[in-house]
């Protein structure tokens, strides 16, 4: 909780644990770390204006910690009603679960790259025979891409006549 001139009013442990400082230099503390980075402190300068002024803010910011290791928080500044200036700060660490969401997007484009350049041709086609999807591996020995397949025609047209003596 800080104040309209930037002072902390209260604080709990996990702040204390988490930026390591006096109680009254909470504020102080958590802008310094951000100021680390350009963008991110004006952000946060911008999130205190705004909530100063009644209105509720959320922003996600990263930055080097002390281990020289990204981290990533989620702050929310809630401004309380009646109270001017005065606003209620919500600061979570969401460092794991932003690594956690690389992880699973590095797999992802693993996988994707996979399918599309796999030694075997993938495809798929709605009930009339048009082609939903089809990796590039396949689109190559068609002779086109997956971007002039896919709505181009179905699967009886790239499959018969002169196609198919390529691919067979």
């Amino acid at each position: 909780l800080s104040d309209a001139n930037d002072t902390t009013v209260r604080l709990n442990t996990a702040f204390l644990e988490q930026f390591g400082c006096r109680p009254e230099m909470a504020y102080r503390a958590l802008r310094d770390r951000l100021a680390r980075d350009l963008r991110t402190v004006q952000l946060f300068d911008r999130m205190t204006a705004s909530a100063k002024a009644g209105n509720r803010t959320q922003a996600e910011v990263s930055f080097e910690g002390p281990s020289g290791e990204t981290e990533w928080f989620s702050i929310q500044a809630n401004p309380i009603a009646g109270r001017l200036g005065l606003v209620y700060w919500r600061i979570d660490d969401i460092t794991a679960r932003r690594q956690m969401e690389q992880i699973i997007a590095d797999g992802q484009r693993k996988l994707y790259d996979f399918f599309e350049h796999a030694p075997v041709g993938f495809y798929s086609v709605d009930g009339e025979g048009r082609f939903l999807f089809i990796n590039h591996t396949l689109a190559d020995w068609l002779g086109s891409s997956p971007d002039e397949i896919i709505g181009g025609g179905r699967i009886i047209d790239w499959l018969s006549g002169e196609q198919l003596p390529r691919i067979c």
